[in-house]
């Protein structure tokens, strides 16, 4: 009975063995083929496609790009920061309108409450102002990424057509 025992340890020993190499050969065959798949950077071009305009065939490698919709974004959250202001204001002579008004007073006397104060008339102006600069500052960084579109539709037309060579982003980021 002993050698029945052993000779199982055996088979389960062997069975493991087998695991472990099958494991071996297929990392190894994985590790040949990314080896292999690997390609080097060209070398720089110094034939006729050198003399090609360079253009950028991806708009988020060009930095001036990015800078530009960045100060978009800065400038729409300086014109958001100033509008929370006004905005705080309405809503605290909204609240102060209620409190003048009996309990229970629908919108339309808060509405006819504050149309008499000249500085909720001020402030509704002020807003209305800021949410069209708003409006246009967004409508500005909207038709700035419509026109990058196109020209890097451009571009990439231009370098399939072998009239522009691509150029990448700067290396070393």
């Amino acid at each position: 009975m002993s050698v029945f025992f052993a000779f199982r340890k055996w088979k389960s020993l062997r069975g493991g063995l087998e695991t472990v190499a099958g494991m071996a050969m297929v990392s190894t065959v994985f590790f040949c083929l990314a080896v292999a798949g690997c390609k080097k950077s060209p070398a720089p071009e110094s034939g006729p496609s050198a003399q090609l305009p360079g253009v950028i065939t991806n708009r988020m490698a060009d930095a001036a790009y990015r800078a530009a919709l960045s100060q978009n974004r800065r400038e729409q959250m300086r014109r958001a920061d100033a509008r929370g202001e006004v905005v705080a204001k309405m809503q605290l002579l909204v609240e102060q309108a209620r409190a003048k008004l009996p309990a229970g007073a629908d919108d339309a006397a808060v509405k006819a409450e504050l149309a008499k104060d000249p500085a909720w008339r001020e402030l509704e102006a002020k807003n209305q102002t800021m949410v069209e600069g708003i409006g246009k500052t967004l409508a500005e960084g909207r038709a700035r990424v419509r026109q990058r579109i196109l020209a890097e539709n451009r571009d990439v037309k231009a370098v399939a057509e072998g009239k522009a060579r691509a150029v990448g982003p700067p290396q070393g980021k």
